[in-house]
């Protein structure tokens, strides 16, 4: 990510900005969220797009009224997952972030290196608690409308 985005030819310069940060977590995660979205494309049976379409429904409006309604759980459950994941990485933060800007891994990361280890297991812990919020809330959510 450095040696790619930090040349003198680069249209819009990133490095040393957030957007480098945001584009090491899209190229870093981008093969999970896919796997998610690969999983429920396949779940969906083809017959409802074809029915769909014999009706002579436009491809725009079978995406927007058949495809994305069912898919929108597993799609929910992958954006929850990729936020809980960047929340624990440390390496693209701490080798991208840019200067007087700290994410979770880096602030935890520093703290440890620092020796304020209690000040670390505080945040670590919080970062817990936190993952495990959204993961019950989601659960929660998909819970109530299965019942």
């Amino acid at each position: 990510m450095i040696l790619a985005w930090n040349v003198p030819w680069v249209p819009f310069p990133v490095y040393g900005t957030l957007g480098i940060l945001l584009l090491a977590y899209v190229a870093l995660y981008q093969a999970t969220a896919l796997r998610f979205a690969d999983a429920a494309m396949q779940q969906i049976p083809s017959r409802l797009e074809q029915a769909a379409a014999c009706l002579g429904t436009p491809s725009w409006r079978v995406l927007l009224g058949v495809v994305l309604p069912m898919l929108r759980p597993s799609l929910f459950v992958a954006w929850i997952t990729i936020v809980i994941m960047c929340l624990r990485d440390w390496v693209a933060s701490i080798m991208l972030l840019p200067p007087g800007i700290q994410t979770v891994g880096s602030f935890i990361f520093n703290q440890f290196e620092q020796g304020d280890f209690a000040q670390a297991m505080a945040m670590t812990f919080c970062t817990v608690v936190l993952s495990t919020l959204l993961l019950v809330a989601a659960n929660l959510r998909f819970y109530r409308r299965t019942l």
